[in-house]
């Protein structure tokens, strides 16, 4: 990549942009205890997860008897729903950060 990174980073500091520079990292499996108790979990918020015919792999989910959320909750909330999402997939996917501005902060990573 050479300086195509850095050079980058700076024009968008330059812009006083917040920036997050990344490339897809690699795929790991989730052990499937883990990936069990997160379906479990999103069941009890009321998310039914769908499969695909044939496959195992989660293709949606159904919200069922969603319960209103607050303002201030509701982006946690909204958070907790992803990251168990994410884990009811049963693939975690990571990240490489090449390059981010100062005041943009990374979340607990799950």
């Amino acid at each position: 990549m050479g300086n195509i990174v850095p050079n980058l980073a700076l024009g968008l500091k330059k812009l006083r942009y917040q920036y997050l520079i990344y490339r897809p990292g690699a795929l790991r499996k989730i052990p499937e205890e883990e990936r069990d108790a997160a379906i479990a979990e999103l069941r009890q918020m009321g998310v039914e997860m769908k499969k695909s015919q044939g496959d195992e792999k989660i293709q949606r989910a159904v919200v069922r008897n969603w319960r209103r959320i607050s303002g201030d909750q509701s982006e946690d909330v909204v958070l907790r729903l992803l990251s168990l999402m994410s884990k009811a997939r049963g693939i975690r996917e990571s990240i490489e950060v090449l390059a981010r501005s100062d005041s943009v902060g990374l979340g607990s990573g799950e």
